[in-house]
């Protein structure tokens, strides 16, 4: 995948927009397969492993429905 800096810059301000009017402290950006794209906000995650968990939970949900 190729980005422009122009296109980070966007997505990294919609996500700290998102943080400050949902109150969350921490926001991750994962594709389907897992990857992380972008994260923002304060904490101490790993944002890798959390990103592949959540899209094999998702690949898990959507085998069972």
């Amino acid at each position: 995948m190729i980005l422009y800096e122009k296109s980070v810059e966007k997505i990294e301000a919609v996500l700290q927009t998102f943080i400050d009017e949902s109150g969350a402290t921490y926001v991750l950006l994962a594709d389907m397969g897992g990857n992380m794209l972008f994260k923002a906000g304060e904490g101490n995650f790993d944002g890798a492993t959390l990103a592949a968990l959540s899209a094999a939970n998702y690949a898990a949900t959507m085998e069972i429905a």
